[in-house]
């Protein structure tokens, strides 16, 4: 559930915004650090969906299933590629797209 969940918590600006560091730099500069920020966990996030998608395949290769719910391991592994694909497709939105999570105002009271 953490997986699947990555792309809505970057969405709703509860995710890594390195906030303190866009605080420092200038206005003129924000946007270029935006764009470092968002290319760097886009290609982070698309390293860790390839990862999972090897290591999908090497477990649906090796037949391993659950012994409590008797269904491929694989089907548990999937999570992994699969949410970090959706994370690296909201970083991309981020990127080609208006939308800004640094503008999105998190009320500390509610986050947990």
């Amino acid at each position: 559930m953490i997986f699947l969940g990555l792309g809505l918590g970057l969405e709703g600006g509860r995710h890594i915004a390195m906030r303190m560091v866009l605080t420092r730099v200038p206005p003129a500069g924000q946007r270029a650090a935006k764009l470092v920020i968002n290319l760097a966990g886009l290609a982070f996030s698309a390293y860790l969906a390839k990862i999972g998608v090897d290591i999908t395949i090497f477990v649906a290769k090796s037949g391993q299933a659950s012994p409590t719910l008797n269904i491929s391991m694989a089907w548990l592994y999937i999570v992994m590629p699969v949410g970090f694909g959706l994370l690296a497709l909201r970083y991309l939105l981020e990127i080609v797209t208006a939308a800004d999570r640094f503008a999105v105002e998190v009320d500390p009271v509610h986050h947990v």
